[in-house]
């Protein structure tokens, strides 16, 4: 942002701006930390975050890991938030059974609407489009409207 170069409001956040994109090293993914589970509750802020950040090498930006995460997601990769899921291999942490988190698939939805925005329309990103209407894996809109009780779609 042009003009908050030497503005110290603006330390903490120029300091930070990056924290929240840790990839797991055994989900090769966005998580919340890099030691545990993806957790799909996540992936709207981490969705905003690469939507903004610019490109930090020559071959990688942030809205790759955003497209890999998402890309993950529609290959079927559980993540906390969904019932009786756990990407974890460790018998000390079995598969949770509580219901789907509310805010599930509205941040698959929020993380897929950003990259879409940001990206080309490529092959990739036409991949997440399809699935994340009509998937045979993963229905995420038509089960995010469902769960309105409001009824307000």
């Amino acid at each position: 942002m042009p003009g908050i170069e030497n503005d110290p409001r603006f330390d903490g956040f120029r300091r930070n701006w990056l924290n929240i994109l840790q990839i797991n090293p055994s989900l090769k993914v966005l998580s919340n930390n890099s030691a545990s589970d993806t957790c799909a509750s996540c992936v709207a802020a981490f969705a905003d975050i690469c939507l903004y950040s610019p490109r930090l090498a020559d071959k990688y930006q942030p809205l790759d890991s955003l497209r890999q995460l998402m890309d993950a997601y529609v290959d079927g990769l559980p993540a906390y938030g969904f019932p009786a899921t756990s990407p974890s291999t460790s018998p000390a942490f079995p598969p949770h059974q509580d219901p789907i988190f509310l805010d599930a698939y509205p941040n698959l939805l929020v993380g897929a609407t950003d990259y879409v925005y940001a990206a080309t329309i490529k092959s990739g990103s036409k991949r997440i489009i399809r699935h994340s209407q009509m998937g045979p894996k993963l229905c995420w809109r038509p089960t995010a409207t469902a769960m309105d009780s409001l009824n307000t779609n």
